[in-house]
């Protein structure tokens, strides 16, 4: 039960069940009507639980693996606390009958709160924009690339996660109390609450306006549990046989949409074009990337999201996907491939998506900034002049008696407002003019009892703060200077002021932009000489957005809370808990998402890492493309006056209808199949609600259910299969290779070779990354090869899933290496495309190339062990490859044959060196023959690894000779 102010809440007894009496009066009294005994509260156990903690932790788990999945697609991420309370209320609504006491509305607060308190780890710690930024983006010559072990992820992220949420609890008592900010999606989940849990009738339309006046617990008192009494007996049973039949219509539509969500999923494991639709031709398709993924999860985000900002971001699509993208290319302003951020005009179009966001938010902060100094400033200014006159210089600084009286009953009212205009000084802090008193606020708010104490704030505000200066340094070392640190840190304290305040009037927590205005600052203090200018850049706007971003939807939470009586002490540990476990948590399935898939790749694109590096790179002096600072500049006046015109009229019908900046933006740097999706999301919204004119909770139900889809794990019977990779590790090429053969049922492993010296990211396909991967192939020795090699099959054979059966494949140095694996006697079958260094013996440190057909003594080169293969080999090379001439190959058929391996020997007439490769080949791809040759692996996977007849008996096999 929450507490109300219309309730006289009696403490149970022991051995009593807890009673409630109906109070004589119906509704809460006002402040100035409030008088008698004190009211009391319920024990603060029931605001605080553990299974409360427990079940917020598991459903706050669902969705950080959701936002950080979209994220890393989309850079849009979504607290869902509206679909928090919902699984939560399900998941003890199901478990009821096994309850000891009931799951109240306070209680699905707290649930809600430690959920949320999750859900933005990976966007506040970075996870899906600055960390790949730092990882995949940052050049060598900008001190990078940068990977963190999975210690320094987990101490970075729980550096970032706690000063936002700390300092939060101050500002709570100026915009939630005095100030009373709407903070539109608090209520809405405060009303929603209410709804589930009520039993009785719901409070009039009028009582759910979130723009008037609301104090501490006045939606609990018509949604909680009616009072044993005889005239509440019949309503009871009256509205208990509706409510049970809305519940289990909530409950089938759940299962039904998952249902469907799960089986979409299985569909497009066997049919990949499922996830690429070519909604407007092929053309439209292949060449400028129109492409719908019909994702219901993409739907469902969508469906939360609403239609104003799906139609803004389709309008961002259609902006820079079908005209801007165009234009680039046609014009030859980028001439690369168009899905590329480097030379095409993907990479173009974001600078201009970048200035609508830094206009959208100079604009919007400018505005929460100068907005009480424009409206007071005409009070101010004649109260100034008030006090010269009486006292000149002296009265300026002369503190004036206020002019409220002890509020005693409705007479005070009169007094509350009968303030002289020298008071207007006073007022400046409460710019509603409302509740001039600090002893009404104090009615407004909780007791005290379940107020987060003012020593718990500051202690906790100085630990946090010491802390995250602590980890950035534990993490970054010398790159980055202690007073950046200490900096960035206070900045993102005055900047999440303005965030708080914007997500309280708009309902738009601007985290991007206050990370730009954070970036623009430290290009200032942090000179272009300093190699590090750029990663130094990325740290400050990474902690500016994480402040603004905790201290803003924390204070959505307490909105909830607040509405609903619940204690914001129980609401400030719920979000440290979940704040705490969402950074661990955050960090690891980052490693997990960016080690099992390519990043950037065709799944997960970044965008807002590109976003972030190109920021970085341009207020630090590295410049833009041709011609994309004029339409850059000309975006940003356009966007500037539609964000002032947004601002301006904001409560007007009209409001939906002009672009908002961010929106549309997220729209232009995303490619249009993650758009398209969300729109039919936005529009299901509308048409439901407006249309239909049909109830919300339905709809949160669907739009729950159909984001699970992203994570139904497919359970097969699969065999396994490691694969190795290029001298610059796992690059696109070899990333879809490994995919192409995962789809024919097996487990795929790709070992990163050079753990040693770097990170899982892929080397630059350029000359200075050749040059790398060619200086560690050598650097790195055979034992430490063979090491890597036999690591990789340990963990295959333990999976559930795998046969026992392992087989080999790789190209260029992969090749070497899938037949150096061969020598360990578990692998049955290996696939070598142009093994390279093999005939010369030149793989790990060498002194120089030996093609002798005689082994060198005590030979460990993999030319000279070929004796120890125990499975069967194929051999597949190009007689156009100049790495491995006609004399290397003979060689290696000579040894194999010498060494009585069973073996196939394949050579191309027309192949080069890496013919298999579709990506940045230098004109070398034959997808013909890369056709031909995967067949040949398939034959041999099949064949030794799918079809298990037993042991080699050993013996020589009679062949014999037919005309």
């Amino acid at each position: 039960m929450a507490p109300d102010r219309g309730l006289t809440i009696l403490e149970p007894q022991p051995e009593d069940d807890v009673e409630y009496v109906e109070a004589e009066e119906t509704r809460p009294p006002t402040s100035s009507e409030y008088g008698g005994p004190p009211v009391k509260f319920l024990p603060e156990g029931r605001h605080f639980t553990l299974r409360g903690v427990v079940v917020g932790l598991l459903v706050g788990l669902i969705i950080v693996f959701s936002n950080m999945y979209f994220g890393l697609q989309t850079g849009w991420v979504s607290m869902m606390t509206m679909p928090s309370s919902l699984l939560g209320f399900g998941i003890f609504r199901t478990l009821s009958r096994h309850l000891s006491f009931p799951f109240t509305p306070v209680e699905n607060v707290l649930v809600q709160s430690v959920a949320g308190g999750m859900a933005i780890m990976p966007l506040g710690c970075g996870f899906v924009g600055v960390l790949p930024a730092m990882e995949y983006l940052l050049k060598p010559s900008e001190q990078g690339p940068i990977y963190l072990s999975m210690g320094k992820l987990i101490i970075w992220s729980l550096g970032l996660c706690y000063f936002g949420v700390v300092f939060a609890v101050p500002l709570r008592r100026q915009v939630i109390i005095r100030e009373q900010l709407k903070f539109p999606s608090g209520f809405s989940t405060a009303v929603l609450i209410g709804v589930l849990h009520g039993k009785g009738s719901t409070q009039s339309s009028g009582a759910l306006d979130s723009t008037k006046a609301a104090t501490f617990g006045s939606l609990a008192l018509e949604n909680q549990p009616l009072l044993e009494s005889d005239d509440t007996n019949d309503q009871e049973d009256r509205t208990a046989s509706v409510r049970k039949q809305s519940w289990a219509a909530n409950i089938r539509l759940l299962l039904i949409t998952f249902g469907i969500s799960g089986v979409y999923t299985l569909c497009t494991f066997f049919f990949p074009i499922l996830r690429n639709l070519p909604l407007f031709g092929t053309a439209a398709a292949e060449t400028w990337l129109w492409t719908l993924n019909p994702s219901f999860a993409y739907v469902g985000q969508g469906i939360i999201m609403g239609p104003a900002t799906t139609i803004h971001m389709l309008l961002g699509a259609i902006i820079g996907w079908g005209i801007l993208s165009p234009l680039a290319k046609t014009r030859g302003w980028a001439p690369g491939p168009i899905n590329d951020w480097e030379s095409g005009s993907k990479g173009w179009i974001v600078w201009t998506s970048l200035a609508i966001m830094l206009a959208d938010a100079v604009i919007s902060l400018g505005y929460i900034a100068l907005h009480p100094v424009v409206e007071q400033g005409p009070a101010l200014l004649g109260a100034l002049k008030q006090r010269y006159s009486r006292g000149g210089l002296q009265g300026l600084f002369q503190r004036h008696p206020t002019g409220y009286a002890a509020i005693a009953g409705d007479e005070a009212i009169s007094s509350r407002h009968s303030t002289s205009s020298v008071d207007a000084l006073s007022g400046l802090s409460n710019p509603s003019g409302e509740h001039g008193d600090p002893r009404v606020w104090d009615h407004d708010d909780a007791p005290p009892e379940q107020l987060v104490g003012t020593k718990t704030v500051s202690i906790g505000l100085v630990i946090s703060v010491i802390f995250c200066i602590l980890s950035i340094h534990i993490t970054f070392g010398e790159l980055v200077p202690l007073y950046g640190t200490i900096i960035a840190v206070f900045m993102a304290m005055v900047l999440s002021i303005m965030g708080v305040r914007a997500l309280g009037e708009t309902d738009l927590n601007p985290v991007s932009g206050i990370s730009k205005i954070a970036q623009l600052f430290f290009a200032l203090i942090i000179p272009q000489t300093n190699k590090a200018s750029v990663l130094i850049n990325l740290i400050a706007g990474a902690v500016s957005e994480a402040g603004a971003l905790q201290a803003g939807d924390l204070m959505q939470d307490l909105k909830t809370g607040h509405l609903l009586g619940a204690a914001p002490k129980a609401q400030f540990w719920g979000q440290i808990i979940g704040a705490t476990v969402g950074a661990v948590v955050s960090a690891w399935i980052y490693r997990l998402y960016t080690a099992v898939y390519e990043v950037p790749g065709d799944l997960f694109q970044v965008p807002t890492a590109f976003v972030w590096i190109f920021t970085a790179r341009l207020v630090t002096g590295k410049g833009l493309p041709y011609m994309a600072q004029e339409f850059a500049l000309g975006a940003a006046v356009v966007f500037a006056l539609f964000t002032v015109l947004r601002t301006k009229g904001m409560g007007k019908k009209w409001h939906a209808y002009i672009p908002g900046g961010i929106a549309v933006a997220v729209g232009m740097y995303n490619v249009p199949s993650f758009t398209l999706a969300r729109t039919i999301g936005g529009l299901l919204n509308w048409y439901w609600r407006v249309r239909l004119g049909k109830d919300d909770t339905p709809l949160i139900v669907l739009a729950s259910m159909l984001i699970k889809e992203s994570h139904t794990d497919v359970q097969t019977k699969v065999d396994g299969k490691e694969t190795s990779m290029t001298p610059c590790k796992v690059t696109g090429p070899v990333a879809r290779f490994a995919r192409q053969i995962a789809g024919q049922g097996y487990i795929v492993a790709a070992p990163s070779s050079y753990h040693d010296f770097t990170g899982p990211e892929a080397l630059a396909y350029d000359e200075p990354g050749t040059d790398q991967g060619n200086e560690w192939k050598i650097t790195k020795t055979l034992q430490s090869y063979d090491e890597d090699s036999h690591k990789a099959v340990d963990y295959l054979l333990s999976l559930p899933t795998c046969t026992g059966l392992v087989g080999t494949t790789g190209m260029c140095l992969g090749g070497h290496l899938a037949l150096r694996a061969s020598l360990d006697p578990r692998i049955s079958a290996s696939v070598a495309y142009f093994g390279t260094d093999v005939h010369s013996r030149t793989l790990g440190p060498y002194t120089e190339a030996n093609t002798s057909t005689q082994a060198p003594p005590n030979s460990n080169h993999t030319l000279d062990r070929l004796a120890e293969i125990k499975g069967e080999v194929a051999m597949i090379f190009g007689i156009k490859d100049t790495h491995v001439p006609d004399a290397g190959r003979d060689l290696i058929r000579q040894k194999l044959r010498e060494a009585g391996t069973v073996f196939s020997f394949y050579e191309f007439a027309w192949a080069q060196h890496a013919f298999i490769r579709d990506e940045l080949s230098k004109g070398r791809y034959d997808p013909a023959i890369t056709k031909i040759c995967f067949e040949v692996l398939v034959e041999l996977f099949g064949r030794v690894l799918k079809t298990d007849l037993g042991p080699r008996d050993g013996r020589p096999e009679k062949i014999e000779h037919f005309c």
